[in-house]
């Protein structure tokens, strides 16, 4: 994979499943749970899901995500696009 996304989310998981059904590619994809209350639950084996055990705000999140990439190219993305 030559690419990696990153979106973090906090109680978005009707608007984040549009936003995964919409990246195609042979791309890793981030999503940091920034202290959900529902947790977020993959199925698709290119999601790796990091948790936080409490709200810690989007910068965290894009920092955890950032430090857990293994790619040269990272792209942010927001779950409420």
């Amino acid at each position: 994979m030559d690419l990696t996304v990153i979106i973090p989310t906090f109680n978005n998981q009707v608007i984040l499943t549009r936003v995964l059904n919409s990246l195609v590619g042979n791309i890793d994809i981030i999503i940091v749970d920034d202290g959900s209350i529902v947790p977020v639950i993959s199925l698709d084996s290119r999601i790796r899901v990091i948790r936080h055990k409490q709200n810690r705000g989007v910068g965290a999140a894009f920092d955890t995500g950032v430090a857990a990439a293994q790619t040269e190219n990272i792209v942010l993305m927001g779950s409420d696009v």
